[in-house]
């Protein structure tokens, strides 16, 4: 069973028969947006095309809700700062994929495409090591290539454990133990024995994500007001975001 699959969509329309043909083994599809405008989306997506996305999309939307059993969606999406300025009005753009309640939102970390990207988009200028991982414990990536992974970024399968071909008994537990030596790394905290992918990941207080998150659906779902006054909010209260100063931020809060 497939937890989720996860897709940019820019390729989309050249797969819906083999994604609905596996329908009964993906528990729910995941596009990856993290945009409300064609600027900015072209911006973060280098490659990809708006208009591409939404034709996609809604080839997607229009066989999902033609199927005896369609797909759940949940929508994910990154939090930085070439998108902060729109980031109330993606559920809206987006409207015909999903409810507001199935967009998640969270602060862009080092799983973006390099950490590069990550130190020049970042909101919050404190960052840590990203360690212990939850991803090491979660559910194993399988690259193009068949290779299991642990993480989600792993683009060179350099936290490999092992291959979906494996058959041999010996060869399995050879890559069990590299997989348990990766988390008892993560664990004892020792960095020098993490894989140099993991030693140089960096994100930000996971809490902040789940605040975002949580924002985002107390407004959708009790305040129901219009984006452009949580578009408001977001802006004016991100300095004390930035400063750290929940009080401040509290304060803002209660105005919404």
């Amino acid at each position: 069973q497939v937890d989720s699959l996860s897709s940019n969509c820019q390729l989309l329309d050249r797969h819906l028969d083999t994604l609905f043909e596996y329908r009964d083994v993906i528990t729910y599809f995941r596009p990856s947006l993290d945009s409300a405008s064609k600027d900015v989306y072209e911006k973060i997506r280098v490659g990809g095309t708006w208009e591409i996305l939404h034709r996609n999309l809604l080839a997607f939307t229009e066989r999902n809700a033609a199927s005896p059993n369609p797909f759940p969606i949940k929508v994910n999406n990154i939090v930085s700062a070439d998108n902060y300025h729109e980031l109330a009005f993606i559920p809206q753009v987006f409207s015909y994929l999903a409810p507001p309640s199935q967009f998640g939102f969270g602060f862009v970390n080092s799983l973006s495409p390099d950490n590069e990207y990550f130190f020049k988009t970042r909101l919050i200028d404190k960052t840590v090591l990203n360690k212990p991982c939850s991803l090491p414990f979660r559910s194993a990536y399988i690259l193009k290539e068949g290779s299991f992974s642990l993480c989600c970024r792993d683009y060179h399968g350099e936290v490999t454990f092992g291959s979906i071909r494996d058959n041999d008994e010996d060869v399995k537990r050879q890559h069990k133990e590299r997989r348990d030596a990766i988390r008892r790394a993560h664990v004892s905290g020792k960095q020098e024995e993490l894989p140099h992918l993991c030693q140089t990941c960096y994100g930000v207080d996971p809490r902040l994500d789940s605040l975002m998150s949580s924002l985002f659906a107390h407004f959708f779902q009790t305040v129901k007001g219009h984006p452009a006054r949580l578009q408001d909010f977001l802006n004016r209260s991100l300095p004390a975001l930035k400063a750290g100063d929940y009080s401040a931020y509290t304060q803002l809060l209660e105005t919404l």
